[in-house]
């Protein structure tokens, strides 16, 4: 699963830095609640998005999950900032590809996740 917040640049012209770092680590926090009782790794990768990898589920299941963390994420306040969304990008890795192509395809789904016009989950 990829999840890139929408929009942290406007969040930090608009409120600060500080108002966007704290979106970032609430928004993490969230992450890591909604995935506590699975086994899965997370991780940031680059400025706003962070990877999570989860063993032993489908790729039903993983975009079930991860839907339900978009509309947990989209319900959540977050201080002054108020509302905001994410997209998500969700792939079942093949026994027969490597780890590469099957960031690749992930990528792709968070980027048609983006071009969907954002706050959706897309399987690749």
């Amino acid at each position: 699963i990829f999840c890139d917040m929408d929009g942290l640049k406007k969040i930090n012209d608009t409120y600060g830095h500080a108002s966007g770092d704290y979106v970032l680590k609430t928004l993490l926090a969230n992450v890591k609640e909604h995935f506590k009782e699975y086994n899965a790794s997370i991780g940031r990768w680059g400025g706003e998005e962070f990877v999570i990898i989860a063993d032993n589920m489908n790729k039903e299941k993983l975009y079930e999950i991860a839907e339900e963390l978009r509309i947990k994420i989209m319900n959540y306040k977050f201080g002054n900032v108020g509302n905001i969304t994410c997209s998500i990008g969700v792939v079942e890795a093949n026994e027969n590809e490597t780890a590469l192509d099957a960031f690749d395809r992930l990528d792709r789904a968070l980027y048609s996740a983006k071009s969907c016009g954002r706050n959706c989950v897309i399987c690749g």
